[in-house]
């Protein structure tokens, strides 16, 4: 059995209950065995409302009114989001908007520009146009009407991206799920690709606020996603770039990042590490964003290379030397590696077949200035079969400062090759985010089928050929 990495700084107050049957909510279940849990079940429908806010960092989130609440309108776990763009659900009324229709609320007179018009799944959605990195805010009134010309409808309700949002986008087919869209950055003008229907970003610290070095110095992180059938491309010019029935080039697709040092979700490092940044290195407006030793794990696949595969791959960065006397920056070390086993670690059949599966990734940042770090990766399917492990050794995740992992962010940005995602609905889902400093998969699934409580619902078979490490 492997060393177990105990739970530092913030964390050490967490207290571990026997593994027994426990006849209380999901959320409680989860508590019980795991150090950070979020099931979205007990938290708020929410929404950030006709807020735009572009950018990968939020100096206003810690006390920003818009952040996910629990049900007894205490704070989340969630400390940081964004979105790609804005959108809204509304009632069609009379004759058909269109992109470049100006549309004028009744009750707000404000005014807004159509970029793109959405049906999914019998809802109609509206994407008004804005500027990627220029923040804004809406006036637009839920329940007024809109008009262009002798067009109609209704402003229904900002779309939720913390909801009950239907047995089929929800894990366990009850409870909430989290809502996801990244937009794509080389969408054609002509054919925007979908925005501000779910969360470009959604991230939480799990610090002690006082130190860098606070956290986790081995986290594993779980989550159950769905990825909706038509989120990756497909090949859209068959030949030498991908093949007739593959996918287009998936360029980048960030699903999530790991990172260390942080003294709250918008801040990294304290005074002393700070000053010795460069702060004239061009990575510098990304420090509060990434920090200098972190991994990035994107999807990727598609093209010519790999026609009919996506699939995860690492992105590792550390602190390096600037060029400055004495002042770093980071550098990534580790480029685009294949979280792969044959082919059985691959995602797009999950998509295609519209299938929940689960993620776990588990990294130790090592020691300083040492090549001891390790990366491990599970996928596991619906049922929690385990489809495939990949684990690298003698990795360098820190450098310089001696921090541990303490912040995690899902979603980033989308770069797909010719058309992007313009007309696809490219939507996914997480539930059941788990954090902890041991490995989760087994025993989240084992709990999974023998839970019994509120609102139980029937659980997958129980897994097999699964060991805990």
């Amino acid at each position: 059995m492997k060393k177990q990495i105990g739970i530092i700084g913030v964390l050490v107050m967490v207290s571990f209950l026997p593994l027994t049957k426990v006849h209380a909510g999901w959320q409680q279940t989860l508590e019980s065995r795991f150090a950070i849990v979020e099931t979205f079940d007990e938290l708020q429908d929410w929404t950030p409302g006709g807020q735009f806010y572009s950018m990968a960092g939020c100096e206003t989130c810690a006390s920003n009114l818009t952040l996910p609440k629990k049900n007894d309108g205490s704070n989340s776990i969630w400390t940081f989001w964004n979105n790609k763009g804005i959108s809204f659900q509304y009632t069609p009324g009379n004759g058909t908007f269109v992109r470049g229709d100006v549309i004028t609320g009744s009750t707000s007179g404000a005014t807004e520009t159509i970029e793109r018009v959405w049906v999914l799944e019998g809802k109609s959605y509206i994407q008004i146009t804005s500027t990627d990195g220029t923040n804004k805010i809406s006036d637009f009134v839920v329940g007024e009407n809109i008009t262009s010309g002798s067009k109609t409808g209704t402003n229904l309700q900002w779309p939720l991206f913390i909801a009950d949002h239907g047995p089929s986008h929800t894990w366990r087919g009850t409870g909430k799920s989290l809502m996801m869209d990244l937009g794509d950055n080389n969408a054609n003008d002509l054919n925007p690709s979908m925005e501000g229907i779910g969360a470009q970003r959604m991230g939480l610290y799990f610090g002690d606020g006082i130190s860098g070095k606070s956290g986790f110095k081995k986290a594993h992180v779980f989550f159950m996603v769905k990825l909706n059938p038509e989120f990756f491309s497909p090949c859209v010019n068959p030949g030498t770039q991908c093949l007739v029935d593959g996918y287009d080039t998936v360029s980048v697709i960030k699903m999530f990042d790991l990172n260390s040092g942080f003294t709250d979700i918008t801040t990294w490092g304290n005074s002393a590490d700070r000053a010795l940044v460069d702060p004239n290195h061009a990575n510098y407006p990304r420090l509060d964003e990434y920090g200098l030793n972190f991994s990035v794990f994107n999807l990727y696949g598609g093209g010519s290379t790999f026609p009919e595969s996506t699939f995860f791959i690492q992105a590792g960065h550390v602190a390096n030397p600037s060029g400055a006397p004495s002042l770093y920056t980071y550098l990534q070390t580790i480029s685009n590696v294949r979280m792969r086993n044959g082919t059985s670690m691959d995602v797009d059949g999950f998509s295609e077949n519209n299938q929940w599966f689960g993620v776990e990734m588990a990294q130790d940042i090592g020691t300083v200035n040492t090549t001891d770090g390790t990366t491990e990766f599970w996928i596991y399917d619906q049922d929690g079969i385990l489809k495939g492990y990949y684990v690298a050794t003698g990795e360098n995740h820190l450098k310089v400062f001696d921090h541990y992992y303490n912040k995690f962010v899902f979603g980033g940005n989308r770069l797909s090759a010719h058309d992007g995602t313009g007309g696809l609905d490219a939507r996914w889902w997480v539930d059941d985010l788990i954090i902890s400093g041991t490995q989760i998969g087994p025993t989240y699934f084992s709990t999974l089928a023998s839970f019994q409580g509120p609102a139980d619902v029937t659980a997958p078979a129980a897994p097999s050929g699964l060991s805990v490490i």
